[in-house]
């Protein structure tokens, strides 16, 4: 399923690595300042970078432009046993998720601030907007993948409090705030 997907979207591909890359700059930018847990910048940008790459880039180039009204939504129930049933196309939405929940509960809890969770729980309807009006074969908006990335991103909410948790006692243990 993955690699029909990358052989059909090269771009996300591309997107995924210099997504990581710039996670990477950001966290060594926040070990050199040590405001905030590089881990949980690198985890964050990943997530969001990752993200908007695998759901943010175009299709083929050779499609052309097309364009698709944003206001013909539709809505499907979340699919809430994806975590069970293997990976498909929506369970891949749900999947893609879970880090994002995780990630921005690990920078919100660390920051005592929580635009990060409010920017992942904006960032499905910013993608499906954004499939709308790019050049794929997509007619509106869906959502059913809004729904399924939701429940993906709750799951990693949860994750990602249980991390912070253990994380908490690893860096208490330890004396460390690098993790």
């Amino acid at each position: 399923m993955l690699d029909a997907y990358f052989r059909e979207t090269p771009l996300s591909g591309i997107g995924v690595v210099l997504a990581l890359l710039l996670a990477t700059t950001l966290a060594a930018v926040a070990l050199r300042t040590g405001t905030v847990s590089p881990l949980r910048v690198w985890l964050y940008a990943a997530a969001l970078g990752s993200y908007a790459a695998v759901t943010m880039m175009p299709g083929a180039l050779d499609q052309g432009w097309h364009w698709a009204s944003p206001w013909r939504l539709h809505v499907d129930p979340p699919l809430w046993d994806a975590f069970l049933v293997g990976i498909d196309s929506r369970s891949l939405n749900v999947w893609i998720g879970l880090p994002l929940g995780a990630a921005a509960v690990l920078l919100s809890l660390e920051l005592r601030r929580w635009w990060p969770s409010l920017v992942v729980l904006a960032a499905p309807w910013l993608a499906e907007w954004w499939q709308a009006i790019m050049p794929t074969a997509r007619d509106g908006l869906s959502g059913e993948d809004v729904g399924d990335n939701l429940y993906g991103i709750a799951v990693g909410a949860v994750v990602g409090l249980l991390l912070h948790l253990v994380l908490g006692l690893v860096e208490r243990r330890g004396g460390t705030h690098d993790v």
